[in-house]
């Protein structure tokens, strides 16, 4: 277990809607209402025990709704070191007093104003994710890409009681009727925040929260996909949010990525190719090396080599035939 994580985060904002209704907070960074960076990267890295997380979406009036949003991310400031001092089985109570500061606040702007939010909370190298309405949270870890969140909407419902499938769920035209939200809690009805459980970081874990200006249109097969690429951060929220346009979003488009681990940079050639290219280089300069070494030759002459018998004297003429006889008696 973690329990200094070096996380790595990043949050894009896309209006596609009149007015924008969406805020994110990173940290205790928090853009002011009508501040929001349209379509540019907001990005911070840290080396902390505590990491809190946040998107809000906003509904109601045009500017109450802007200011909602904001208004529910700036309360979380309120409670930040309160949710590092508590234990992971205690952070419960802490969500709680939050929501309902929230929940009190939207209530007295009047009815039909409030926000969906989707929160996370990483402390001592665990994640807790916490949300109502329809903001997620997903966790994408070995590849597998789980939802963290409970969406509070119609559709849901209709899912849950197996009144349609979940290929219906997506496109269904209740998916933005909200039965739950902040401003829409009932406290006598014991409605609470949705608080998944702890789940352990580990090094390369990614998370994704995102507004429902995502989710409508990208299923979560494809924002598997695209969390699998090899991106950074930014790239990574540019791309979904991108491809959510394509597709037609028509509602603002929020989505915070958070990595724990040092933010991948883009590569433009997979890690198996490049290897596999070091690979051919090195066999090439080794042959290289080996055909131009010089060979050693054999200088063994294939015939005898005549040498120069000595010039004969009168003396060995005579001695010849005594050596031989003294050769032949022994």
């Amino acid at each position: 277990m973690l329990i200094k994580p070096f996380l790595t985060a990043s949050a894009l904002c896309s209006r596609r809607a009149e007015y924008m209704t969406d805020n994110f907070y990173l940290n205790s960074s928090l853009p002011s209402g009508g501040a929001v960076p349209n379509n540019k990267p907001f990005s911070k890295d840290l080396r902390s025990r505590l990491g809190v997380f946040a998107i809000s979406d906003g509904f109601g009036l045009a500017g109450e709704s802007t200011d909602a949003a904001h208004k529910v991310l700036s309360l979380i400031k309120k409670y930040h070191e309160k949710m590092g001092t508590v234990t992971v089985e205690a952070l419960g109570t802490v969500v709680e007093a939050y929501a309902e500061e929230a929940n009190a606040f939207m209530r007295s702007l009047g009815d039909g104003i409030g926000a969906s939010i989707a929160m996370l909370v990483i402390n001592h190298g665990v994640a807790t994710a916490i949300n109502a309405g329809s903001a997620r949270v997903y966790s994408y870890k070995y590849g597998r890409l789980n939802r963290l969140s409970v969406d509070d909407t119609e559709a849901q419902h209709l899912l849950n009681i197996g009144a349609i499938r979940r290929e219906e769920a997506m496109d269904h035209p209740s998916r933005r009727t909200l039965t739950s939200a902040i401003g829409l809690l009932r406290s006598a009805g014991g409605q609470r925040l949705h608080m998944s459980s702890p789940t352990p970081v580990e090094n390369g874990d990614l998370f994704l929260l995102c507004s429902n200006g995502l989710t409508d249109y990208l299923s979560d097969d494809r924002i598997s996909y695209i969390l699998s690429l090899h991106m950074s951060n930014e790239r990574l929220a540019q791309r979904l949010v991108s491809e959510a346009i394509a597709r037609g979003a028509d509602d603002n488009v929020s989505v915070l990525i958070v990595r724990n681990g040092k933010n991948a940079k883009p590569s433009r050639v997979p890690k198996g190719l490049a290897k596999g290219v070091v690979l051919v280089v090195l066999l090439a300069v080794l042959a290289a090396f080996l055909l131009a070494r010089p060979w050693k030759r054999n200088n063994t002459p294939s015939q005898p080599v005549e040498t120069a018998s000595p010039t004969p004297t009168a003396a060995s003429i005579l001695n010849q035939g005594t050596q031989a006889d003294d050769f032949e008696l022994r």
